[in-house]
């Protein structure tokens, strides 16, 4: 009996062994056919952020692409000569005030940490090539942890269309391409981050006490974090706290109920522990000290109210769960709600003013922000909608179709991890509806929700139809990359890249920058501790950034518009605006030797005037020109008046033409601001005297810069006048000394570089 029992047992289980290895053949061929899949999804996710890198190495050497990474690399490079210090006032910002750069540092802090672990020299090339990797990888990286998260709840297949939605949407593809080296990129895979770790504590697994509080803690850590990286990632964190109590909510069991309260209570007191030390007693000269647009008491505030919240929420639940009905939940969190009231009255006042801070920033009613780009509605303009579909892909709208089928279908249920992802993913949708730049992580959302709608989907359909529908869906967004594919093709046969406006207007400003660099004098060291620069240079605020990082020369406004001083916002709009007269004394008073000068066809030249230093200066060169004016004499009217010559903006650079716009003038002109010197004579009482020098630049245009005066009853005159005769080198030279003119009399003058700069008289022979 036992010999035959113990063989027939042995015979048992070789039966079984059989059937097991028959059928992990093809499982783990299967696995290995997902493992493969997942990787290639990487390295198109990995080529796809690569396809710009002829912007990003040039024959100038490394260059970023956008505007804003240039002052992320300044506080790299600063970081990099003083870590650990970081760079917070800047003399270089604001000028001549100074300002508070309103991005939270833990990005740049953590890039400059990297460079000097890589051991990257000092020197800003060096620096430049390892900060341009950060973004492609770290998308990449996002991508990876995307199809992660897909593949443990979903399979392989989900897994796969998640990581190639997520590997080609645009949303994601131009905040995380080579060279943009901005904190948004971090912020996505913060995002996937936190809800990796959201996700599953929404679902209770036997004995998994620890793990549960483990996550909570990496929960408050990566929430502290991601606040740090940027503070808008506070929306992400009230979308997440809501979600987490729709979930507490939803379930009619009082054991579940109160974990999860407890461990979302975890979570945020870990977070506010985090942020006080570093945010705590802040004070901002424009914020103030309780503002969440930037790092203050707000942050570790709305940490511990959140947390005490749901700590209480947990305490009520507990105690009330032999009562545990739909109704006494709502209750129960109304009651818990209580605290935050009570949180809300110890700060009432400065609460008002950092709601109305954030809702001012959000509905962009500031000057600022509705001139921002990504700060626009998704879906703004006639094209919105295929802006949206070309962002988002048509996962956008098919996703949504196709989780509302399967639950018809009740082809698979949702867990309560999963309703997370779906509310937290629709309140970034609707936030980016109004402002653009939450695409971004609402596209990790959007990915994740695709291996969702695709797992309930897949029994019902085979691989090659997910393909298909997965295909499908990700035309509108190849199509709209279509122009990147094109140029990586192009590149790697040899031939020419075609180039945007924007890009083609970009390598203008940098060549302005460049200029400003190595021709004018410096200001002052640009990574020292405490500067006090000399001068500034102003331009259009959307040009600031690059001027400040590759020109290296001070800025009176830049890309933080005015949230780092509301006066110089104000005095940069109205420079352009103004007279000379009016324009030199805002100057006088900025501090501000170099003007940068472009028009934009957008606005008409008309609408600046004709005697606006835009128009006079751009336009005509800064001479003496008759214009047609509007005039108020009893009916408003047009008439013809002598617009009179400029006296103390000289041009010393100008740009190439813009390629892409129909006329030949420069793209962009560089005045600088000098006292002038004065030309002084004698002539018949009120004889017209006309003053006349040419000029040739470096570019082959030449042209006559004229100014004319009138004699004062006793015959004398006097002509102030910009630019110095005795030198003949730099960008913009003269070609003659100036010739005088009046009632048949002529002479010859020459002006030296020291009276134009000290303002000194110079006698008519």
């Amino acid at each position: 009996m036992t010999s035959e029992g113990t063989g027939a047992d042995a015979g048992a289980a070789t039966r079984a062994g059989g059937e097991a290895d028959g059928a992990s053949a093809p499982r783990s061929a299967s696995s290995a056919l997902g493992w493969a899949g997942l990787l290639v999804v990487a390295a198109v996710a990995l080529a796809a952020r690569l396809l710009g890198w002829h912007r990003v190495f040039t024959s100038h050497g490394v260059e970023f692409y956008g505007n804003d990474a240039y002052y992320h690399a300044r506080r790299v490079l600063y970081g990099v000569e003083h870590f650990p210090r970081v760079l917070e006032r800047d003399a270089f910002l604001n000028f001549p005030a100074g300002g508070e750069a309103i991005w939270s540092p833990a990005f740049d802090w953590t890039a400059t940490a990297l460079v000097l672990l890589l051991g990257a020299d000092s020197e800003a090339e060096a620096v430049k090539r390892v900060l341009v990797w950060i973004p492609p990888l770290l998308g990449a990286a996002a991508v990876l942890l995307v199809m992660a998260l897909a593949r443990r709840r979903w399979g392989f297949g989900p897994a796969a269309a998640a990581g190639a939605t997520l590997a080609v949407l645009p949303a994601h593809v131009s905040y995380s391409q080579l060279g943009f080296f901005d904190h948004h990129v971090a912020v996505a895979f913060a995002w996937a981050a936190l809800l990796g770790i959201a996700m599953p504590l929404c679902e209770r697994r036997a004995g998994s006490r620890n793990r549960d509080l483990a996550r909570a803690a990496a929960l408050g850590v990566i929430w502290a974090g991601a606040v740090l990286l940027w503070p808008g990632m506070l929306l992400h964190v009230a979308l997440l706290d809501l979600a987490l109590l729709a979930t507490a909510l939803a379930t009619d069991d009082a054991k579940r109920a109160t974990r999860l309260a407890a461990l979302a209570a975890v979570a945020h007191g870990v977070a506010a522990g985090l942020l006080w030390p570093l945010c705590g007693g802040r004070a901002w000269a424009v914020w103030g000290d309780f503002s969440p647009v930037v790092l203050t008491s707000f942050h570790p505030w709305f940490a511990a109210a959140q947390g005490l919240y749901f700590a209480a929420l947990a305490a009520l639940c507990h105690w009330c769960a032999g009562d545990f009905g739909r109704r006494r939940r709502l209750g129960l969190a109304a009651l818990a709600g209580g605290g935050l009231v009570l949180a809300g009255l110890l700060v009432a006042g400065s609460l008002a003013a950092a709601l109305g801070d954030v809702w001012g920033w959000f509905a962009r009613e500031e000057a600022f922000q509705a001139e921002v780009r990504e700060s626009r509605p998704l879906l703004a303009g006639p094209r919105g909608l295929a802006r949206a579909l070309g962002d988002l892909s048509g996962w956008l709208l098919v996703a949504p179709l196709l989780l509302g089928w399967n639950h018809l279908r009740r082809s698979a249920s949702v867990r309560p991890g999963d309703q997370l992802l779906l509310l937290t993913t629709a309140g970034l949708l609707l936030a980016a509806l109004i402002q653009s730049r939450f695409a971004n992580s609402a596209a990790v959302g959007l990915a994740l929700g695709v291996g969702l709608a695709l797992a309930g989907w897949r029994p019902r359909a085979g691989a090659s139809r997910v393909a298909l529908l997965t295909a499908l869906c990700l035309i509108p967004s190849l199509a709209a990359g279509e122009r990147g594919w094109r140029n990586g093709w192009a590149l790697l046969r040899g031939q020419a890249p075609l180039e945007t406006g924007w890009e083609q207007r970009k390598d203008l400003l940098l060549d302005v920058a460049r200029w400003l660099r190595d021709n004018t004098p410096a200001a002052a060291p640009f990574t020292a501790v405490d500067p006090d620069p000399d001068y500034g240079v102003l331009s259009h605020w959307a040009d600031g950034h690059v001027l400040l990082g590759v020109g290296r020369r001070p800025t009176v406004v830049g890309n933080f518009g005015d949230d780092v001083g509301t006066a110089n916002w104000r005095f940069s709009h109205d420079y352009y605006l103004a007279s000379e007269a009016e324009a030199s004394a805002i100057l006088e008073r900025l501090r501000a030797r170099y003007v940068v000068f472009e028009y934009r066809p957008a606005r008409s030249r008309w609408s600046f005037g004709p005697a606006s230093v835009l128009s006079r200066l751009y336009f005509d060169d800064g001479q003496v020109v008759e214009r047609s004016i509007a005039a108020r004499e009893g009916e408003f009217r047009r008439v013809r008046a002598q617009v009179p010559a400029v006296e103390r903006h000289r041009l010393v650079y100008e740009s190439a033409p813009k390629p892409y716009a129909p006329s030949e003038r420069a793209g962009f002109k560089v005045y600088e601001h000098v006292r002038g010197a004065r030309i002084v004579g004698e002539a018949a009482p009120g004889a017209r005297v006309s003053a006349t020098l040419t000029l040739a630049t470096e570019r082959g245009r030449r042209f006559d810069f004229a100014s004319a005066t009138r004699a004062d009853e006793s015959g004398r005159f006097s002509l102030r006048v910009p630019y110095a005769t005795v030198s003949r080198s730099g960008f913009v030279r003269a070609a003659s000394d100036y010739r005088l003119q009046w009632r048949g009399q002529r002479a010859s003058v020459a002006v030296s570089e020291r009276d134009v700069a000290e303002g000194r008289e110079v006698a008519v022979p």
